[in-house]
């Protein structure tokens, strides 16, 4: 919407000019940003319409689509797990567990203890947000 800065600022101009007929200048701003929105809406449904008109359905032979079925379509969906891959890269339980309980290496730190980092500071208040 390259034209966008140039429409506000001539509204901005238009509306300087009503503060000398006593109207306010907000309040007309915003009347005018509305109506100028309005008629966007209007315009991209209006191009959609005709757009929409314009489209032509034609059907595809039934060679074509045989063979392009047969070359992409050799799995079957009942491979596929719940976000789309084979299972193939399932085997990596070995690097990261289901059920490893992570250790603590250093004690852990409350609310309003002092912030390891050294800033005296509570730790809610330094590194705890």
């Amino acid at each position: 919407m390259a034209g966008t800065p140039g429409i506000l600022e001539e509204l901005r101009e238009a509306v300087y000019l009503r503060t000398y007929a006593q109207k306010n200048p907000l309040l007309e701003y915003k009347l005018e940003g509305f109506d100028i929105f309005d008629r966007l809406l209007f315009d991209i449904k209006t191009n959609i319409a005709k757009t929409i008109s314009k489209v032509q359905i034609s059907e595809a032979p039934a060679e074509k689509y045989r063979a392009t079925r047969s070359k992409g379509a050799t799995e079957s969906h009942s491979g596929l797990s719940q976000f789309g891959s084979n299972g193939k890269n399932q085997g990596n339980s070995a690097s990261s567990p289901e059920n490893a309980q992570v250790k603590r290496t250093s004690p852990k730190v409350g609310r309003n203890d002092p912030c390891p980092c050294g800033s005296g500071k509570k730790y809610k208040h330094c590194h705890g947000r």
